[in-house]
């Protein structure tokens, strides 16, 4: 013990009781209030390294060896990284360290990846860890557009895409926030799907989703992805989950933002087959009762439940009279106006169908909603450019890095 006390002044760690202090934590495994070293960030390099810079105090001294360390664990896995400094090296020094997720089999992330990180340094005979230092690495996030979108694919939500590049990952968390295939990070975790948002089948859009989040996993260390989808996008992520045997297995959770549901009036007069009302909504006189018009594309998907290992959320909007029935047989019609977001009823964004020929008659749930348990978030906004609007882009971070 007084040969590594000697060492440790000798080294320049202090005076020979402070030396003697940080001999004892060593000696007993203990963490040293005398130790210089801390995490200054941590990302992945590429699909399956994790990067961990770690600067740490030396003393002024040439001759003593020195190494930097980074340890942690993540699902289970313990990981360590050493970086024996040059010789020479003293004062400050920093270094990147390099964790091998594949090589220290730790599990593909199913959902945000939460973890602690433990840097250290050596010197000479001494050595200690400082305190742990909390950090994350986010689930890739894939958007899907709605109509009168083009092809969609990045660029789509340009405000959106901002926010979630800036985003924090909660008080003194490190971690890279989302980023684009477009940026030179070598780990992108933000995707905008790409399919002709208004004239696809919802099977053809799936299989687009099918293609993107396969690319998704082979790009990063995650075996799920969360979805967030607007309008239509909502539908496209449900046939996906319902069509594709991967599916069910692929989404951690599914966020729809003013999803059509049940259909949409406004539909009707853009010709958007797919989307028109599954619920009886038009007539010809004032007269006649309201009569449903074909829709077997979505009528057969919410006679689909959806799987129940994935979160569900939907974003709705009741603040603007919304359109759901729709008398006469030529324009002007007459337009029974309901709560919603100026395009989609809010019934409709939550899976409910209604009788307008008997509105005190109780709504019914599609299908595919019956066994699910969502979270239902109401906030004001009308259909267009809802995504990208604060609060919800706010609702959505939180959903996002919890």
């Amino acid at each position: 013990m007084r040969i590594t006390v000697v060492v440790l002044a000798a080294l320049g760690f202090g005076s020979l009781s402070q030396a003697q202090q940080i001999a004892e934590n060593v000696r007993v495994g203990t963490l040293s209030t005398s130790c210089q070293v801390s995490v200054t960030a941590v990302r992945m390099f590429d699909s399956h390294t994790l990067q961990v810079d770690v600067t740490g105090q030396f003393s002024s001294d040439p001759n003593s060896s020195k190494s930097l360390s980074a340890a942690t664990n993540i699902g289970g896995a313990s990981l360590s990284s050493t970086f024996a400094l040059s010789s020479g090296s003293t004062g400050t020094q920093a270094q990147s360290l390099f964790l091998d997720l594949s090589v220290n089999n730790v599990a593909r992330f199913t959902d945000n990846a939460r973890f602690s990180v433990t840097p250290g340094l050596t010197e000479g005979a001494a050595a200690c860890t400082s305190s742990p230092q909390s950090a994350a690495v986010l689930l890739p996030v894939v958007i899907i557009p709605g109509i009168f979108n083009g092809n969609g694919g990045d660029g789509t939500y340009p405000t959106l895409e901002a926010t979630l590049k800036t985003v924090s990952l909660g008080p003194n968390v490190l971690g890279a926030p989302y980023e684009l295939r477009s940026d030179p990070t070598g780990y992108p975790t933000l995707y905008t799907l790409s399919y002709a948002t208004t004239t696809s089948t919802f099977l053809a859009g799936a299989s687009q989703l099918d293609l993107l989040i396969n690319q998704v996993k082979s790009l990063t260390w995650a075996d799920k992805v969360n979805v967030v989808t607007h309008s239509k996008g909502g539908l496209v992520a449900r046939q996906y989950l319902v069509s594709f045997a991967s599916g069910p297995t692929n989404l951690n959770q599914l966020i729809m933002a003013v999803p059509p549901n049940s259909g949409s009036v406004w539909a009707t007069f853009a010709g958007l087959r797919n989307m028109y009302p599954v619920w009886k909504w038009v007539r010809a006189a004032a007269t006649d009762p309201f009569v449903f018009t074909p829709n077997s594309e979505l009528a057969d998907l919410n006679a689909r439940p959806l799987p129940n290992n994935v979160k569900y959320a939907i974003f709705y909007s009741v603040m603007q009279a919304t359109a759901f029935t729709r008398t006469g047989t030529s324009s002007p019609f007459q337009l029974g106006r309901i709560l919603g977001d100026g395009i989609v009823p809010g019934f409709s964004m939550l899976g409910w169908i209604i009788d307008p020929n008997n509105l005190a008659s109780p709504p019914v749930l599609i299908p595919a909603f019956r066994s699910l348990n969502i979270s239902k978030t109401s906030i004001p906004g009308l259909h267009a450019g809802y995504l990208q609007l604060p609060d919800v882009m706010t609702a959505l971070v939180q959903r996002l890095t919890q």
